[in-house]
């Protein structure tokens, strides 16, 4: 079973969002996955109607959508939803992706920085905390499928499956699977009179340990030797 099936994309209809849009019409071209889209509307508190700038923004994303996909390439159930709220773009898209049942959200940069960090800083921040699936920020135009991803790695249980949903998400890239380990305690062992050269050789070891347990996670995800790259460095993973 594919673990993309939906996409949805967030969009505030700015010309920097459409990079967002493009990205997500290049991964459902991948992947198959159905497209959702959804937006944050900005209406007039004083409005006793807010129908007539829903109406048009809903009318402008699938105006976006079509006049940015081919003709050939534009299935009818290609756009599964557009979606146009009013209300703070944080908690309206986070909605969304539980109502939509989304499997990725996609994401892209604001137009300007007077938009209040629309899409960057604390939405982005509230998105990734708050949305019920992955998230995508697209900040540049794609140039043609993702060709090499980089996958993150601190062998907890969820390792393989974000193994597999980065290998569905790009399908023709290469893999870069990192792993950053540190020794236990090598500060305080070198300061307690350890001998360096034990030190050296426990971080040897550490590093084998950790490009064998990669190999392996990678082979349980189901990639072959030529999909993938295993990356082990030595330091602090927030760094």
């Amino acid at each position: 079973m594919k673990l993309i099936q939906k996409v949805l994309l967030a969009t505030d209809l700015s010309a920097p969002s459409l990079r967002a849009l493009d990205r997500a019409l290049e991964i459902t071209r991948a992947t198959g996955a159905r497209l959702g889209v959804i937006h944050a509307a900005s209406v007039d508190a004083s409005s006793i109607d807010p129908s007539p700038p829903v109406r048009e923004a809903s009318d402008q994303i699938r105006a976006h959508v079509v006049t940015r996909t081919p003709t050939d390439e534009l299935a009818p159930a290609a756009l599964a939803d557009v979606i146009v709220r009013a209300g703070p773009a944080g908690p309206i898209v986070a909605a969304a992706v539980h109502d939509c049942a989304a499997d990725l959200l996609v994401i892209g940069p604001h137009a300007t920085r007077s938009l209040s960090g629309l899409f960057t800083g604390s939405t982005a921040s509230f998105l990734i905390r708050e949305a019920s699936c992955p998230v995508l920020i697209a900040k540049s135009a794609p140039d043609g499928p993702y060709r090499r991803v980089m996958v993150a790695i601190d062998f907890s249980s969820i390792g393989p499956l974000t193994i597999r949903l980065a290998r569905e998400l790009a399908p023709e890239a290469i893999l870069i699977l990192l792993n950053v380990f540190d020794v236990p305690f090598a500060g305080m062992l070198s300061h307690s009179g350890v001998d360096t050269d034990e030190v050296a050789q426990q971080r040897i070891q550490a590093r084998e340990d950790a490009l064998e347990a990669l190999h392996a996670m990678a082979a349980n995800a189901g990639l072959s030797s030529g999909q993938y790259v295993a990356s082990v460095l030595p330091g602090e993973p927030t760094r």
